[in-house]
């Protein structure tokens, strides 16, 4: 099973109440699987990319828990 199947499934349960948030999970997980040992900045495509994966983690809708 590739990385992205993976993603797919552990997400399949994933519900923030906000499908823009349940989308950008799944984005967050391919992009920071693609480069695991990167931080943030260093993982995502651009500055726009790393300021939404910022918004989403300090959203009040997402939890430890959840992720």
């Amino acid at each position: 099973m590739s990385w992205i199947n993976e993603v797919n499934e552990e997400v399949k349960t994933v519900n923030f109440g906000d499908a823009r948030l349940d989308a950008r999970m799944t984005k967050l997980l391919r992009d920071l699987s693609d480069k695991p040992t990167c931080s943030i900045p260093q993982a995502m495509s651009g500055w726009s990319e790393t300021i939404a994966a910022y918004r989403f983690f300090a959203n009040e809708k997402v939890t430890y828990e959840q992720v």
